[in-house]
C-alpha cells in the first residue's frame, strides 16, 4: 500500500462572489472579478486583467487529463503572485472557487492568501497541521480574533490522486461565512469581520510570506480558482462542482423577437403554422408563459395542425448558460376554410356537347380549366371527365371540390340533331385549319346563331349566320381546340369539333 503522506496546510485565499439568477449559476457576471483556468498561462480570462506572474510553479494536467492545464507547486518557494488585489474584496460579499489535489500534509501551508496580517487576513488552509489527528481547515476573512476566522477539523487526508471541489464563501451583508467540499455544505459560522481597507497587497496563489516573516508554501497542484464579490449558494456550488463553466463573459441575452412565417400570422383550419424567433441564444418554445414542456428548440418551429377556429398562443424564450429571456407571446390566429360544392347540368353529356357547372361557397374560383368564373361550360370526352374548382374566401383559405360528368354517344352526335323533323345539314371545313374556315350551310335557319368555345368554355367568337356560305376567321386565337355551337334561339342544332394548328 501506498503511504498516505501528510500534508499541511493549505491556505486560500481567494474571492469569491457568487453568480445566481432564478435560472442557476451565471458562470460569470459583474461579480466575478478573476477566474484562472491556468490553459497554459496564469492569465484572468475574467477580463478584469487580474493576471498573475507565475514563480517556478509547473503547468501539469488537469483533473481530466488535459495537458498544462493545472499549476503544481512544490511546497518550497514555488507561487503565483497577482498583484495589488487586496483592494478589490475590501467591504464586500466574497466567495472562492477551486480544484485542488495534494499528496502530503504540509505544516502551515496556504493555498491563496495575502501577506499574513492576523488582524486582516485574506486565506485559505487545507490539511493544516502535521498529522490527521491535528489537522484542520480554516478559512480566514478579516480579523481572525474577531469573527474573522471559520475553522474545521480534522482535515481530509489527502491522497495525491484525488481532485476535490472547494468553495469558501463569506457574507459581509449578513454575517456568516461557509465552506463546502465537492458540493456539500460542510461548515456554517454565523459572525464576521470584514477585510479592512489597507495598503495594496498581492494575492499569493500557493503560498507566500506569512507572519513574523515565515512562510506559507503549498504542496500540491491547483485549478480553476474563481473568485466572486457575492455569496455563493448551493445551486452555484453544486453547477460549479459537476459542470466546468466558462471563464469567458456570457453572451447578453436579447428578448427572442417574433418573426413569423407567413408575416401575417393568418393561417386556415386544418393547416399548421411556421414560427421563427431570433436570439444570441437558445430558442425555446413552449404553449405557455409558465409551461416548462419544451414544445420545440431552435429559430424555427413548426407546429401540429391547428383545426379549431380561433387564436393559438405560442411562447418563445431565449437562453445561454448564463440567463433566460422573458417569455415572448407569438399569437397565431386560425381562419375558416370555404366549404366549397358544385352543381352540373346536365350531369350525364352526349360526346361533344357541352355543360355547365357552377361553383359555390367561396368569394373567388379557379378551375383545372384555367377559368377563374364562378360557372365554367365544359365539353368532356368519352367516359367519365373531372373537373377540380379551388374556392377561396375572404381569409385566404382554400378548399377544392371535384365534379366527375358521365359522358355518352348519343345517336344524334356528332352529325346533327334533328329539329321540328327536320336534318340540319351544316358543313365545317377545312378542319383542322389555321384560324379561316368555311361553313355552308344546306338552309337557312331563321335567327341561326353561330357561337365558338376554346377548351376552357370561354366564348371568343359569335355572329348570325344569314348566308348560306360563310368565311369565318379568327387566326388571332391560339392553337388548340375548339368547339363550335350552332343555336335557334335556346336550341342547339348541332355542335362541332374545331382544331386550329
Amino acid at each position: 500500500m501506498k503511504n498516505l503522506l501528510f500534508f499541511k496546510t493549505i491556505i486560500l485565499m481567494f474571492f469569491c462572489s457568487s453568480l445566481f439568477s432564478q435560472n442557476g449559476l451565471t458562470p460569470l457576471d459583474s461579480s466575478m472579478i478573476a477566474c484562472y483556468p491556468f490553459s497554459s498561462n496564469a492569465n484572468d480570462l475574467s477580463g478584469n486583467g487580474n493576471n498573475g506572474t507565475v514563480n517556478g510553479a509547473v503547468l501539469v494536467n488537469d483533473r481530466f487529463g488535459n495537458p498544462n492545464s493545472a499549476y503544481s507547486f512544490n511546497g518550497t518557494n514555488q507561487n503565483i503572485v497577482v498583484p495589488n488585489f487586496n483592494t478589490k474584496i475590501i467591504g464586500n460579499d466574497v466567495s472562492i472557487s477551486f480544484w485542488a489535489t495534494a499528496s502530503t500534509y504540509a505544516t502551515r501551508s496556504a493555498l491563496i492568501m495575502t501577506p499574513d496580517d492576523p488582524a486582516n487576513r485574506f486565506n485559505v488552509h487545507v490539511y493544516y497541521g502535521n498529522t490527521l489527528s491535528n489537522s484542520q481547515t480554516f478559512w480566514d476573512f478579516g480579523n481572525i480574533s474577531a469573527n474573522g476566522r471559520l475553522s474545521d477539523a480534522p482535515s481530509p487526508v489527502p491522497n495525491g490522486n484525488t481532485w476535490d471541489h472547494w468553495v469558501f464563501v463569506s457574507s459581509a451583508t449578513n454575517g456568516f461565512r461557509k465552506y463546502y467540499k465537492n458540493g456539500v455544505l460542510q461548515l456554517t459560522l454565523i459572525g464576521n469581520s470584514t477585510f479592512n481597507n489597507l495598503p495594496s497587497k498581492n494575492l499569493l496563489i500557493g503560498g507566500g510570506l506569512g507572519v513574523n516573516s515565515s512562510f506559507l508554501w503549498f504542496g500540491g497542484s491547483l485549478d480553476d480558482i474563481r473568485i466572486y464579490t457575492r455569496v455563493l449558494i448551493q445551486n452555484d456550488v453544486t453547477k460549479l462542482y459537476t459542470t466546468n463553466p466558462s471563464c469567458l463573459p456570457c453572451p447578453a441575452i436579447s428578448q427572442a423577437t417574433n418573426i413569423t412565417q407567413p408575416g401575417n400570422l393568418l393561417v386556415c383550419a386544418g393547416k399548421s403554422a411556421t414560427l421563427a424567433a431570433t436570439g444570441n441564444g437558445t430558442i425555446n418554445w413552449y404553449n405557455s408563459p409558465t409551461s416548462t414542456v419544451v414544445i420545440g428548440t431552435g429559430g424555427i418551429l413548426q407546429t401540429s395542425p391547428l383545426n379549431a377556429v380561433g387564436i393559438y398562443t405560442f411562447f418563445a424564450t431565449n437562453s445561454n448558460s448564463c440567463a433566460t429571456s422573458p417569455a415572448v407571446a407569438i399569437n397565431v390566429t386560425v381562419n375558416p376554410t370555404p366549404t366549397v360544392l358544385t352543381s352540373a347540368n346536365p350531369t350525364l353529356v352526349c360526346m361533344g356537347r357541352s355543360a355547365t357547372i357552377t361553383a359555390t361557397g367561396a368569394n373567388s374560383y379557379s378551375w383545372n380549366t384555367g377559368s377563374i368564373l364562378q360557372s365554367v361550360v365544359v365539353f368532356p370526352t368519352i367516359g367519365n371527365s373531372t373537373y377540380t374548382v379551388v374556392g377561396t374566401n375572404t381569409s385566404g383559405c382554400k378548399a377544392s371540390f371535384v365534379t366527375q360528368l358521365s359522358v355518352k354517344q348519343c345517336s344524334d352526335s356528332p352529325t346533327g340533331v334533328k329539329e321540328k323533323g327536320k336534318e340540319i345539314l351544316i358543313d365545317l371545313y377545312p378542319n383542322p385549319n389555321k384560324g379561316e374556315f368555311q361553313i355552308n350551310l344546306g338552309q337557312i335557319e331563321e335567327n341561326m346563331n353561330l357561337e365558338i368555345y376554346n377548351s376552357i368554355g370561354q366564348q371568343v367568337y359569335e355572329r348570325k349566320l344569314n348566308s348560306y356560305y360563310n368565311v369565318i376567321n379568327i387566326k388571332e386565337q391560339v392553337k388548340g381546340i375548339y368547339f363550335v355551337k350552332f343555336t335557334k334561339g335556346s336550341v342547339v342544332l348541332k355542335q362541332e369539333k374545331l382544331i386550329i394548328e
